[in-house]
């Protein structure tokens, strides 16, 4: 939401956004450990679905505040550094041009209403579209994209990498809350 607010401010402007390098309670001291420990640090997974969500919402920039106070032998900070390697290593795909390919996303029913879903950035990278996916409702979504090249075949990165099959320009494919998948082209 707000690097949306961002870049409604200014309109066709890369925007940057400050994520949170921290967590609260290493910035307010003065609180009981009942206190303190509701202000954790954000989680691998926390800061990653941070990162890639304000991504897809078209910030073209990240910076962390408040890593002034963190301990830097900490595993917060460890997994910092991992976000921060893996955002590197995709920086052929994070700074290349959006695709414009017609992508159309639906996700199966769940048993509650889903105010926020799936959302999707296409990248182009020489001739192949790479997907940046991010779920923003907290629970796992199963969803559709279609619109792709029928012959295209869609490989996760992550910790388990696998290929998904796209068949008559889409795929189908379960999504964790608040998750992200980057999907990359498994063959020309």
């Amino acid at each position: 939401a707000f690097t949306d607010r961002m870049q409604a401010a200014a309109p066709r402007k890369p925007v940057w956004m400050v994520l949170q390098g921290f967590g609260w309670a290493d910035i307010q001291e003065l609180r009981d450990e009942h206190e303190r420990q509701a202000m954790r640090r954000p989680t691998f997974e926390e800061s990653r679905f941070m990162a890639y969500d304000a991504i897809v919402h078209s910030a073209r920039g990240l910076l962390y505040w408040g890593t002034h106070a963190v301990e830097k032998d900490s595993p917060f900070w460890q997994d910092l550094l991992k976000l921060v390697r893996e955002l590197a290593d995709l920086q052929p795909v994070l700074s290349a041009p959006d695709a414009k390919v017609r992508l159309k996303i639906t996700t199966q029913e769940t048993w509650g209403s889903v105010d926020r879903g799936v959302r999707v950035l296409p990248k182009k990278v020489g001739k192949h579209v790479h997907l940046l996916v991010v779920n923003e409702w907290h629970e796992p979504l199963t969803y559709t994209l279609s619109g792709l090249r029928n012959s295209q075949t869609m490989c996760r990165l992550g910790a388990e990498p696998s290929e998904i099959p796209v068949r008559k320009g889409s795929f189908t494919v379960t999504i964790p809350g608040h998750g992200v998948q980057v999907l990359s082209p498994a063959s020309p």
